[in-house]
């Protein structure tokens, strides 16, 4: 059966490349094949990997015997890190070419991998260390001290490339299927006359009287965008900080946790972070934007924008909780401790984000939405 919905799944592909055939060049088919291939494959299955993923937490809080909110929380990261770092390994073959070869991706972790393991060492918190000794023991390996600390790096540098290049994978499958759909409906909504969900979400203003969604990106397969590059970079340090700002000086977790499982905790947390900036930027570097009877368009990015950095006005909440924490007695030295701790990992993680991200997924997502876009919005109009 399910090679079946397999095989069906393929010939969709291969009649949408007929379709798009006359649309777009050679080079631009053979990526949107090979995406096509990889996305269909990765949201077929991605329920059962989050499935997998759930069960296999339980499996080990039922093992460890421990149900504190702390080890819960960070035995969930755990899991959900190494089993994205499973996808990774999976599709690393089938990332996209970009502009630098795909072994600069190799030298890049091994680069950032060792910048991080050095701060660990420097501030002496050897994290990874620290989580593989515990698997051992839980294991019942005995191994010397130095071989733990190999065997340390040797993860975090696993995690650093292929836990990246996982979540990068089911994010761009995710926008690459949907967000082209999503595009194509407020299209044939600005046709009917109508407003919906996508609408509400873009902040579409209720002055305008759409008359066609476009999409109008900028594609350069040979060209590495230095400016994606930046923002993504930016964007993602911007995010972890705030987020992490909700666990290192909130005075309950400073209560419940040791700095050692926040900081845990907060590192592979920040590994996901790029999923919640890579949608608003796609869309901007989309050009996606409504045509109307006013004198000038407008582009979608403003309110996907505008969604984001409502949640940055939360950062507002920060100074309310570092008062907190100071007034139930927590120390702000150890409080910036905890910050300088995990900015230094969440830098370079976010540097290997847009790396990777703009090498290898950008281009291919711009170019793949654009012709399924143009394909259903193709459709829709003749309905």
């Amino acid at each position: 059966m399910k090679d079946g919905r397999l095989k069906d799944g393929l010939d969709s592909i291969n009649d949408r490349i007929d379709h798009l055939a006359e649309k777009v060049s050679p080079e631009m088919r053979s990526i949107f094949m090979h995406s096509e291939r990889r996305d269909l494959t990765i949201t077929r299955n991605f329920p059962f990997f989050i499935l997998a993923c759930v069960v296999l937490w339980i499996f080990v809080i039922m093992y460890l015997g421990d149900y504190s909110f702390p080890k819960l929380l960070e035995n969930l990261c755990l899991v959900f890190v190494v089993m994205f770092a499973l996808i990774g390994t999976l599709f690393f073959r089938m990332l996209n070419m970009g502009t630098f070869p795909r072994w600069s991706l190799l030298i890049g972790s091994l680069i950032i991998s060792s910048i991080i393991w050095w701060s660990e060492v420097h501030f002496e918190n050897m994290v990874y260390a620290d989580a593989v000794d515990a698997v051992l023991s839980v294991l019942h390996m005995d191994l010397s001290d130095d071989m733990v600390v190999v065997l340390g790096f040797l993860v975090l540098f696993y995690i650093t490339l292929f836990t990246t290049v996982g979540v990068l994978s089911v994010t761009s499958a995710y926008l690459r299927i949907y967000l082209a759909r999503v595009f194509a409906t407020m299209d044939s909504h600005a046709v009917d006359g109508i407003r919906g969900k996508a609408e509400s979400f873009f902040m579409v203003p209720d002055i305008i009287d759409p008359k066609e969604v476009v999409i109008e990106p900028k594609i350069n397969v040979h060209r590495f965008n230095f400016r994606v590059f930046l923002r993504m970079f930016l964007y993602t340090l911007v995010l972890g900080m705030m987020i992490s700002s909700y666990l290192f000086i909130n005075p309950l977790f400073l209560d419940v946790m040791s700095w050692k499982t926040m900081l845990s905790i907060m590192l592979m947390l920040s590994m996901f972070v790029p999923v919640l900036v890579v949608p608003w930027q796609l869309v901007e570097d989309l050009g996606a934007k409504i045509r109307s009877d006013a004198p000038r368009d407008y582009y979608l990015y403003v309110g996907a924008k505008k969604r984001l950095f409502s949640t940055f006005a939360a950062l507002g909440v920060f100074m309310m909780m570092f008062v907190l924490s100071l007034y139930f007695g927590n120390d702000v030295l150890d409080i910036l401790k905890n910050y300088l701790y995990y900015l230094i990992p969440l830098v370079f993680t976010s540097a290997m984000y847009a790396f990777i991200y703009s090498n290898n997924f950008h281009e291919a997502m711009k170019l793949t939405i654009q012709a399924r876009f143009e394909d259903y919005k193709g459709s829709y109009r003749k309905r």
